[in-house]
């Protein structure tokens, strides 16, 4: 199975949020980031040799700091739905850039559309199966987490 290093990851994230939400975060430790962020998104993938999911967790002072970058307006104008949105899209962009890297350039890649997961049934901290990778940024419009849960389907 194709690997995606933890740089590569957090550069794709980073890069991400300054090119298309005017936001600059930094990695961070997990000992330095929320426990529980309210605002969570989860897609999901699966190619020939990997199947897995990307989770998003954020609190609502940066969903909707995000969101007013994606649509030109400022933050108090953004609504819970709108940060929601901003949410999924950017959910999207990464799980995009993330099956790039696990090979979808020459392998053919599903990639299942973003949703809204109820706060609190995805536990950033708790393992999955497979293997997980946790990424924590920190920013002065608030905290970004993202878990990513890698499944080898090759026999």
């Amino acid at each position: 199975m194709t690997k995606i290093s933890e740089t590569a990851f957090e550069e794709i994230v980073i890069i991400t949020l300054e090119k298309i939400a005017f936001l600059l975060m930094e990695p961070v430790p997990t000992v330095e980031c929320p426990s529980k962020l309210p605002m969570q998104t989860r897609i999901q993938f699966e190619g020939p040799l990997s199947r897995g999911s990307a989770h998003f967790f954020a609190d609502e002072s940066f969903a909707k700091e995000m969101a007013s970058g994606f649509l030109g307006v400022e933050p108090e104008d953004v609504s819970t739905e709108d940060a929601q949105g901003a949410m999924k899209e950017f959910a999207n962009m990464i799980a995009g850039e993330l099956v790039l890297q696990l090979g979808a350039r020459e392998d053919e890649f599903y990639l299942g559309l973003p949703e809204i997961v109820k706060p609190g049934s995805v536990d950033l901290n708790t393992p999955e199966k497979g293997e997980s990778l946790l990424f924590h940024f920190e920013g002065d419009e608030g905290h970004l987490s993202c878990k990513v849960n890698l499944i080898s389907t090759s026999p």
